[in-house]
């Protein structure tokens, strides 16, 4: 209910308390997951264009940058966690390129906690700590593996795995590695190859630095917004 209202997550409507089941009303998105809807147009020969899919990345990224603003952490951002709706632009623009009146909204905050900010409290811990060691490990950043800590920096480094999803048309990320593999691979240092041949070398190098080592390095969502604005705009 704190983080209802933004274009670009998946609002709560409300609570039924009476009767049984007990039900929660999420905003409906008829177009499923991302996900799907790379798989599904990949399958039927028309996979998504790279510019529809900058602009479905800055739609994930303006949604985690109201989610972060608000001191949450999502700790579960992937493409199968992102859902696609109907939506208009309102700037003329909606039939510039396909899919311009679809919007791509964050959901699924099963996982997510506040980290310790919500309510302007001060908190030396910027992060939530799971107990029972759960985590989706091809999304995962390598600090957050060791320390089971999540920080908005390892939400960072989650996105970036979702734009590799985006340019992979739904692919597993680290494709034909084992969950083992791919801890082994990331505690190292590794990081996943260059995913599509029309991914170029600058949004490649952005990726990286989502991607760094150093938690202090990888850009803030507010920063993810401004690199990805240009990348999605119509041609």
């Amino acid at each position: 209910a704190q983080v209802a209202g933004h274009r670009n997550l998946v609002s709560i409507i409300g609570v039924i308390t009476r009767g049984d089941p007990l039900v929660l009303v999420l905003q409906y998105c008829e177009h499923g997951s991302v996900l799907d809807e790379l798989k599904l147009q990949a399958a039927e020969g028309t996979p998504i264009t790279l510019p529809n899919k900058m602009h479905m990345a800055l739609d994930v990224a303006f949604g985690m940058e109201y989610l972060s603003s608000l001191h949450f952490i999502h700790r579960d951002l992937a493409a199968r966690n992102v859902l696609v709706a109907d939506g208009k632009l309102g700037d003329g623009l909606d039939n510039v390129r396909k899919g311009a009146s679809l919007v791509c909204k964050v959901a699924d905050f099963g996982l997510s906690r506040g980290d310790g900010n919500i309510n302007g409290e001060d908190s030396s811990e910027s992060y939530y700590k799971s107990s029972n060691g759960v985590f989706p490990v091809r999304w995962t950043a390598p600090e957050a593996m060791e320390t089971l800590r999540f920080t908005q920096a390892s939400d960072v480094w989650s996105f970036a795995v979702v734009v590799v999803e985006m340019l992979q048309n739904g692919t597993s990320p680290y494709h034909g590695q084992s969950n083992p593999d791919v801890m082994k691979l990331v505690l190292s240092g590794g990081r996943h190859s260059k995913p599509s041949d029309d991914c170029t070398d600058e949004l490649f190098k952005f990726m990286l630095l989502c991607w760094h080592q150093d938690v202090a390095r990888r850009p803030s969502f507010a920063k993810v917004v401004k690199f990805f604005e240009p990348l999605a705009e119509p041609a």
